[in-house]
């Protein structure tokens, strides 16, 4: 089934980025997914190229939360500068390697992947408006351009349904909801009533509908899972709330725990309901530079069904 996963031993998962590529490398070199080619004492520029890196991590899965778009819009000035489509296209090779060795790289829609595919720029950062769209043979980049200044048709042309570079390769490697062994991710969470509805295939068939242009923002089905109360939007539960029905949705889902990002939490990632030994783990600790978080570099590892905490220190850029 589209989805869904048995028999991993090792799960690595990262919260929510908003183009904040330091902070991934940080954390894939301190859960040791990934290796330099070249050693060097800070990261660079060079080393936002995933071709630089080999994959160390074996069989692991790791599984990135969604919102890896939209570093801007928080504080009156930018803090860092972006690398959305770096991230993006650091994580799908990072796929394409760590399937060689029987590991995978699953990447789940945010909020804000939907929100940029409808023209909603309100957290993309100022400078990332004068970024150009480059389209070859070989794949695409969003950068600026010493010589030439573009604007936001440039993000609308990488955002574009159907035909737009980013709309292509999501509608193939993006997933609404994901299921390894027992565990259920998705962005924002999954209500009782969706988990009555639908089965996770289905889910994530209606995600690659929408970004092939088969089926429109505004159809009652997508709005039905990925509209306001749906799965990269809902929050009840990682906020620890009604736990009772928690319990009867991981039951429909066949499931023992749900991860979830979206829902930001002040004093680090957050285990809710144990009461009920059907939990939640709500990972998003405002990882970005782009948030005044100040627990930055967690994330969640679950080996052989035990779930633990890691933390790390944000690595050093190049000046």
């Amino acid at each position: 089934m589209v989805g869904v996963y048995t028999n991993v031993k090792k799960i690595v998962a990262i919260g929510d980025l908003h183009g904040d590529i330091l902070q991934l490398i940080t954390i894939l070199l301190h859960s040791k997914l990934i290796k330099r080619k070249k050693e060097s004492q800070c990261i660079g520029i060079q080393d936002y190229n995933s071709e630089n890196w080999i994959w160390t991590g074996g069989k692991t899965y790791l599984v990135q939360m969604g919102d890896i778009f939209d570093g801007g819009g928080r504080k009156m000035v930018d803090s860092f500068e972006e690398n959305e489509v770096e991230i993006y296209k650091f994580l799908l090779h990072l796929k394409y390697l760590a399937r060689k060795d029987g590991g995978n790289v699953i990447l789940i829609i945010g909020n804000h992947e939907i929100m940029n595919f409808n023209n909603n720029y309100s957290y993309v950062q100022e400078g990332t408006s004068e970024k150009c769209l480059i389209e070859t043979k070989n794949g695409f980049s969003y950068k600026k351009l010493s010589n030439k200044k573009c604007n936001m048709n440039d993000r609308n042309k990488l955002f574009a349904i159907p035909n737009g570079p980013l709309a292509k390769s999501m509608a193939k490697f993006m997933r609404g909801i994901v299921k390894i062994n027992n565990n259920i991710f998705c962005h924002g969470g999954v209500s009782e009533v969706i988990s009555k509805k639908y089965n996770v295939k289905e889910v994530n068939n209606v995600l690659e509908a929408y970004l092939k242009g088969q089926r429109k923002y505004e159809d009652t089905l997508f709005q039905d899972i990925y509209g306001s109360n749906g799965i990269i939007w809902f929050r009840e539960f990682s906020k620890g709330d009604n736990c009772g029905a928690l319990k009867r949705t991981l039951t429909n889902l066949d499931a023992k725990r749900m991860i979830v990002g979206h829902t930001p939490q002040k004093n680090g990632i957050t285990n809710y309901c144990k009461q009920y030994n059907k939990s939640i783990w709500a990972i998003d600790v405002g990882l970005s530079r782009a948030f005044d978080t100040k627990v930055n570099c967690q994330y969640l590892v679950i080996e052989n069904d035990v779930p633990s905490i890691r933390e790390c220190n944000l690595l050093s850029e190049c000046k």
